[in-house]
């Protein structure tokens, strides 16, 4: 799991500094609230994103921590506890939280373009939503990231903030639980 999450943010080109730290402090309350909010309607599809979600920020959030605060381990080591405590609540295995981690995971992955004609296409695609984008490409794999250029309204009627890694438009796919649930 670790080395997927490193290998997004190297993707991604996230950089190792407090405002990256910050942002995915907001990420991850946005993903807790979206994995409580599935709670409420006991959705448990939605549920075992939420906790794949929170897992994999979460991570990400660690490996941040530790490049710029040589680690804070103190800051996460009753995370494990936390996540076994929630998968057992919700009703999961430990078995299916890890096997939803993986699906995220790879699903998180295929947001990226494997080369500059996809990544062209996502482009489009977002312009026709009126969304003002940046690309950058990851020197050591050759994918692109596509990103919002600025805090805007999509004509989808959904906010994109400056930074926000938008989906590929070739490559993307949601995450599907159906053979663990």
């Amino acid at each position: 799991m670790m080395n997927q999450v490193q290998q997004f943010l190297d993707i991604a080109n996230v950089e190792q500094n407090q405002t990256s730290i910050d942002l995915y402090r907001d990420l991850l309350r946005e993903e807790t609230c979206e994995f409580w909010t599935a709670w409420a309607k006991r959705d448990r599809v939605e549920m075992l994103d939420g906790i794949a979600d929170v897992m994999f920020v979460n991570v990400a959030l660690y490996h941040l921590d530790w490049h710029l605060n040589g680690g804070a381990p103190e800051n996460y080591h009753n995370v494990g506890d936390a996540f076994d405590s929630l998968i057992k609540a919700a009703g999961f295995s430990e078995h299916q939280a890890h096997e939803a981690m993986d699906i995220v995971c790879a699903s998180n992955l295929s947001k990226f373009d494997d080369n500059e004609r996809d990544a062209h296409t996502t482009a489009l695609k977002y312009m026709h939503l009126g969304i003002d984008t940046n690309q950058r490409k990851c020197m050591t794999t050759g994918k692109y990231a596509t990103f919002s250029a600025h805090d805007q309204l999509g004509s989808d009627c959904k906010t994109y903030q400056r930074g926000k890694l938008l989906k590929s438009a070739v490559n993307y796919f949601k995450p599907d639980f159906s053979d663990i649930l």
